[in-house]
């Protein structure tokens, strides 16, 4: 098992790096984005068995999506109270596409999970609003953001 406490530490500094994207303002939305392989089952928030739960917020200049792997979740519990929950199965290589409101100028993403949560740039391909891309890998939370032009 991991270092609990090293974990704690990451968390608690990714959230006090993207505090802006996680906590002011934006309106929750739904975003369009869907699984271009089939290695990802996604639903809108609230979790569902054997998905990855997702959730949008429009911050006018940027989406910003958070991806949470409850896929093999035993329980949507927050609070592991008898330590059982297992660890997820990391998802690699995952392919999406997502249907922006308008053309996308950069994406990136960031974890809490890898490299100390440093945002990195993803590359994308796009078709209009339309833009297919790649997660290098998605263990407990990813956060993707969409930057308009």
């Amino acid at each position: 098992k991991p270092d609990l406490q090293q974990a704690m530490v990451h968390y608690y500094d990714f959230l006090t790096g993207y505090e802006d994207l996680l906590q002011d303002g934006g309106t929750l939305d739904q975003p369009d984005l869907v699984s271009a392989d089939g290695k990802v089952v996604l639903s809108n928030w609230s979790p569902q068995p054997g998905a990855v739960s997702m959730v949008g917020k429009d911050m006018g200049g940027r989406e910003v999506i958070q991806l949470i792997n409850l896929a093999n979740a035993t329980t949507f519990d927050w609070r592991d109270a008898n330590a059982n929950q297992r660890v997820p199965n990391t998802i690699l290589n995952a392919a999406f596409i997502f249907t922006a409101r308008r053309p996308v100028k950069k994406l990136w993403y960031a974890t809490p999970d890898a490299d100390g949560g440093v945002a990195k740039q993803l590359s994308f391909s796009s078709s209009g609003n339309t833009i297919s891309f790649a997660l290098p890998s998605l263990q407990y939370w990813d956060m993707v953001v969409a930057e308009y032009q």
